[in-house]
């Protein structure tokens, strides 16, 4: 018999997967993008890594792979803004704002996800 512990830290184990599958899908999908405005390569990013999720979670018949989607993709997508913006439109401590809250507010909604 399996504890719930063991089958919780598998679980999660396989959302972590899922979740790095995403990203390499997004990641590569943006890197084809390069010299596109960072808002369409955002946004092709984003519907890969959506549709990515999307198909693991009809595979596995779970639609709760889903869920951690809504904390996850916004840190994605700051720090993809963050990485990609130019150095002179930037206020640094407004970005360093802007990267905590988003942060704090994923990290928030990832541990109770968790």
């Amino acid at each position: 018999m399996t504890s719930e512990p063991a089958t919780k830290t598998r679980s999660v184990f396989l959302i972590a997967m899922v979740y790095l599958c995403a990203l390499a899908v997004a990641l590569l999908v943006g890197t084809t993008l390069d010299g596109f405005h960072p808002v369409w390569v955002a946004l092709a990013g984003n519907l890969a890594a959506t549709l990515t999720v999307f198909g693991f979670s009809v595979g596995l018949n779970n639609t709760s792979v889903y869920d951690p989607y809504w904390s996850l993709a916004p840190l994605a997508l700051i720090l993809y803004w963050a990485w990609t913006a130019p150095l002179e439109s930037v206020e640094p401590a407004r970005m360093v704002i802007a990267l905590m809250l988003v942060g704090l507010w994923g990290g928030r909604l990832t541990f109770n996800w968790i």
